[in-house]
């Protein structure tokens, strides 16, 4: 029966946020190579962490603007 089923596994939070954060990343024509590691800084800042050893910063304007700059590991 269908109530017999097994669940189907699910991305976890911090596997949807880091794809969300490479097409971020893809959109702004940066090298990431998968997102291996992000923390917040801010309110609307985050520091990205790529498996090319990339680290970025991504800002989120209170307009909606979203900018991405090469940060220092």
């Amino acid at each position: 029966s269908a109530g017999c089923s097994r669940e189907e596994s699910r991305p976890s939070h911090e596997e949807i946020v880091g794809a969300e954060f490479e097409a971020i990343l893809e959109l702004h024509e940066q090298t990431c190579g998968g997102v291996i590691n992000f923390k917040k800084i801010d309110k609307f800042v985050y520091e990205v962490t790529c498996a090319s050893g990339e680290v970025y910063r991504i800002d989120v304007s209170h307009e909606g603007h979203v900018n991405v700059s090469a940060d220092k590991p």
